[in-house]
């Protein structure tokens, strides 16, 4: 009986390697974005905006600007980095992979609900979005 289990358990875990492509996909999409500098609007949307800088700030704002949690991650990243926009483009890497594979697990999960075959959705369509 505990074989079986097992058996059962190993027969639905995914490989590594599809979640490992959707990483390094993510990441070498994001790649060339490392040396850049803040651009065109960053300077008003980051730069000259103190609710994009500080969480004091952001909550004051809250409920009447757009988009709170962009503005949030702002913030977060202008106190991480000390503004560098370095720091901007690692923490925009780490959430677009982070949600390349949420968006594999849930397919692969609705694919396996429904009998269809994961391996048919590369992970180069979650990753590049």
């Amino acid at each position: 009986m505990g074989q079986s289990v097992q058996e059962d358990r190993q027969a639905t875990t995914p490989p590594a390697w599809p979640l490992l492509a959707c990483l390094l996909l993510a990441v070498l999409a994001w790649l060339p974005a490392l040396a850049t500098v803040f651009q065109f609007d960053d300077y008003r949307v980051i730069v000259g905006d103190p609710a994009a800088q500080s969480l004091p700030a952001w909550l004051d704002e809250l409920g009447t600007g757009l988009r709170p949690l962009l503005k949030l991650s702002y913030g977060l990243s202008w106190n991480l980095g000390g503004g560098r926009p370095l720091t901007f483009v690692g923490l925009n890497l780490l959430l677009h992979a982070g949600a390349s594979l949420l968006v594999y697990r849930l397919g692969r999960r609705l694919f396996l609900l429904t009998g269809v075959n994961p391996s048919m959705v590369t992970p180069k369509l979650l990753a590049m979005e």
